[in-house]
């Protein structure tokens, strides 16, 4: 388990779900439609490239809130409400960024 993992296991309440999260910022149509026909293959890669960067992205939600979790090392750097953009969404645009749910931690 990664220590992104860990960290935010342990900061997190019990009966929360936690999804790691694929950032990517806003393409140009022509990239968004070869994103769509292949998606399964660039979502990899890109998340293949984010085990490479510093920041870890979790979304958690717990009932009816969802929140974004920025994960820096072994510690949380930002907690962003997220309810709006993200609920019952795989993937959602916020702050610029678009996120996609990668997998499912708990």
């Amino acid at each position: 388990m990664k220590k992104a993992e860990e960290t935010i296991l342990e900061t997190v309440p019990e009966g929360s779900s936690i999804y790691e999260l694929v950032r990517t910022g806003f393409a140009e149509k022509k990239f968004r439609l070869l994103d769509m026909l292949f998606d399964e293959t660039l979502t990899l890669n890109r998340a293949v490239g984010q085990l490479k960067d510093k920041e870890t992205y979790f979304l958690v939600t717990s009932g009816n809130h969802a929140e974004l979790v920025t994960v820096s090392g072994d510690s949380i750097s930002e907690r962003e409400d997220a309810t709006a953009e993200a609920a019952g969404k795989k993937t959602f645009a916020l702050g610029g960024y678009r996120y996609k749910r990668y997998r499912k931690i708990r």
